[in-house]
Parts: C-alpha cells; sequence; structure tokens
C-alpha cells in the first residue's frame, strides 16, 4: 500500500511540475538548439549593399569575437568576420567597418581592407521565393570561402493551353 501511495505522489508531484512550467512558459513551448543570426531578405540586403556598401552587425552573441559584415565578393554574399590585425607584427585585434564613400571596408586606422582576407562565417538562405538570409556564427571559415550566389528566384513557369 505505501508504494502505490509514494507512486502517486510522485505522478502528482511531476504532473504539477509540468503545470507549472507550461504556465511559466505562457504556453508556448521554447526553442531548443542553435538558431542561426536572421538577416532579412537575402535580395534587399544585396540591393542595400549595392546602393550603400557592406552592411555590419555588432556579435549578437555579445562574446565580443564574431562582429561581421555582409558584403558582396564576387558576386557572393558573403559574411565576413569584421576582425582584422591591426598592424603588420601585431595580434592585437582591430575593427573593420564600412568607408561610405567607397562603399568598401577599411581597418581601425581607416586603411582599405581587402574582403578576400578575412575570415566568414556561414551565410544560409531559406529555400523558396523569400531567401531570407540568416548567419551561422557557430564557426569561422577560411578566407576566400564562397559565400551565396545572389540572384533572383526563377520565375513560376507559366502554362498556356493552345486549342
Amino acid at each position: 500500500m505505501t508504494l502505490v501511495v509514494g507512486f502517486t505522489v510522485a505522478c502528482l508531484a511531476f504532473v504539477a511540475a509540468v503545470l507549472v512550467y507550461y504556465a511559466a512558459s505562457g504556453g508556448q513551448s521554447r526553442p531548443t538548439g542553435y538558431e542561426p543570426f536572421r538577416i532579412d531578405n537575402a535580395l534587399d540586403v544585396g540591393d542595400t549593399i549595392v546602393r550603400s556598401g557592406p552592411v555590419c552587425y555588432a556579435d549578437p552573441t555579445d562574446d565580443g569575437t564574431r562582429p561581421f559584415c555582409l558584403d558582396l565578393v564576387d558576386g557572393h554574399l558573403t559574411a565576413l568576420r569584421a576582425l582584422t590585425v591591426a598592424s603588420i607584427g601585431t595580434d592585437t585585434p582591430c575593427a573593420v567597418s564600412p568607408e561610405r564613400e567607397t562603399r568598401s571596408l577599411v581597418d581601425c586606422e581607416g586603411r582599405p581592407v581587402d574582403p578576400h582576407d578575412l575570415q566568414q562565417f556561414r551565410v544560409l538562405l531559406s529555400s523558396g521565393d523569400d531567401q531570407i538570409l540568416s548567419v551561422d556564427l557557430r564557426e569561422l571559415l577560411p578566407p576566400g570561402t564562397a559565400g551565396a550566389p545572389l540572384q533572383e528566384p526563377e520565375p513560376a513557369s507559366e502554362t498556356t493551353s493552345t486549342a
């Protein structure tokens, strides 16, 4: 009899814990695992880059090592790590920022930065017409890694009937 009572109490405690969790979360399930940093429609971002130059973001993870700039490199939408070495012979990181007049990137001393020399983050495009751009900040890729090709979505094929 004691075993049945103990089992019943344990089950009731478990159900109560689940109900408290559900109520605290507002009935919403919480995402698990890593979510890439979502930006916007890839074509809109590409248009902005063509008009104004690279678009830069502070490190969304708050650890300071993953700021990035989106730029078009060899026709590919690329997420470039926005840190470089300040001076030859030092290991001090230097922030990279956009230079609006030239629509290019410069280091913290105002020198031009070749985007081919910067480490990159993986660029992800959602499937479908919306092509939402996201950046995976978990892994740095070597310089020169191809980003996502920027192209207009294929128009839906139209069928015409002939009588």
